[in-house]
C-alpha cells in the first residue's frame, strides 16, 4: 500500500514509484510475493475514507486466507489517526494479515508492539502539533488582516519589491465576479440564470462553489475564519463593495 497526501509528494521525497519500489524489494527479501499493488495519489491519512484504502481491505476480506500481509513503507501510512490505525490493524488481524513496515519495527514481541504503538501515536501527535501550528499561524495572519490560505477565485498572489507574496486582484476572472454580485442584486435572475449566464461567456462554476463565492465577504475586503469570532477587515482590495455585498446577502436569503 502507497500514499502520498499531496501531489508535490508524488514527485518529491517518498514518492509512490519511490514507495512501491522499496515495497517490492522488500517483499523479495522476506519471501513474499506480491499480490495486488493500491496506491493512494494525494489522500490525506487523516481518514480512513480513502478509495485505494477501502479498496484494499474489501480485496483482503474477499481473498481470506490467500493475502498474509500490507507491505507499506510505515504506520503512517496507513493512518495517522490512533484511532483508525488500530481498529484497520483490528480487522486485519481478524482477516489472517498483518502490516509489515518497511522503515519501522515488525517485531511481535512485547517490545515491538510498544515501538510500534509509539509510531502511531507519534504520527497522531504531529498532525495535532501541526493543527495548532495553523491555528496560531492563521490567527495572527488574521490579526493583521491577511490571507494565507488558499485565495477565491479573483483574486492571486504576487511578488513585491522586496520579495514578499501579497494579495491582488486577478484580473481576468475579476470581471465575472464583479457581473455575478451585480445581476444578483437585481433580483431578477436567479442564481441558475446567473451561472448560465456567466458559463455563456467563458466563465464555468459548480453550484455549490457559486453559492460558496456570493457568501464570502472577501470580495467585500473582509475576512471571515473559524480561527476568530465575527468579521475582520482585510488589507486586500476589495472587489465590490460592502453595500453591494450585503445587498446580494439579501437578495438570495
Amino acid at each position: 500500500y502507497c500514499r502520498v497526501s499531496t501531489q508535490l509528494q508524488s514527485t518529491q521525497g517518498n514518492s509512490l514509484e519511490d514507495q512501491e519500489t522499496e515495497g517490492r524489494k522488500f517483499a523479495g527479501n522476506n519471501g513474499y510475493d506480491i499480490a495486488k499493488v493500491f496506491i493512494e495519489r494525494g489522500e490525506s491519512a487523516k481518514t480512513a475514507d480513502r478509495p485505494q484504502l477501502q479498496a484494499m481491505l474489501q480485496y483482503i476480506a474477499a481473498n481470506k486466507g490467500f493475502v498474509q500481509a500490507v507491505i507499506t513503507m510505515a504506520t503512517d501510512r496507513i493512518s495517522r489517526d490512533t484511532y483508525d490505525y488500530f481498529l484497520i490493524d483490528k480487522q486485519l488481524n481478524n482477516d489472517g494479515v498483518e502490516i509489515l513496515t518497511i522503515q519501522e519495527t515488525n517485531d511481535r514481541t512485547a517490545a515491538g508492539k510498544f515501538a510500534r504503538n509509539i509510531s502511531v501515536c507519534k504520527s497522531k501527535y504531529d498532525n495535532d502539533r501541526k493543527a495548532e501550528y495553523m491555528a496560531t499561524a492563521n490567527r495572527n495572519a488574521i490579526a493583521r488582516g491577511e490571507w494565507i490560505l488558499r485565495l477565491p477565485v479573483g483574486y492571486r498572489r504576487a511578488l513585491q519589491e522586496h520579495g514578499k507574496r501579497h494579495t491582488v486582484i486577478d484580473e481576468k476572472k475579476a470581471p465575472f465576479i464583479r457581473e455575478i454580485f451585480e445581476l444578483l442584486s437585481t433580483g431578477e435572475y436567479s442564481q441558475s440564470d446567473v451561472r448560465r449566464i456567466l458559463e455563456n461567456k467563458g466563465f464555468r462554476i459548480k453550484n455549490q462553489a457559486f453559492n460558496k463565492l456570493i457568501r464570502n465577504p472577501f470580495y467585500a475586503g473582509l475576512l471571515r475564519s473559524k480561527y476568530v469570532s465575527g468579521l475582520v477587515p482585510g488589507i486586500h482590495p476589495p472587489l465590490i463593495s460592502l453595500e453591494l455585498f450585503d445587498k446580494v446577502q439579501t437578495v438570495t436569503r
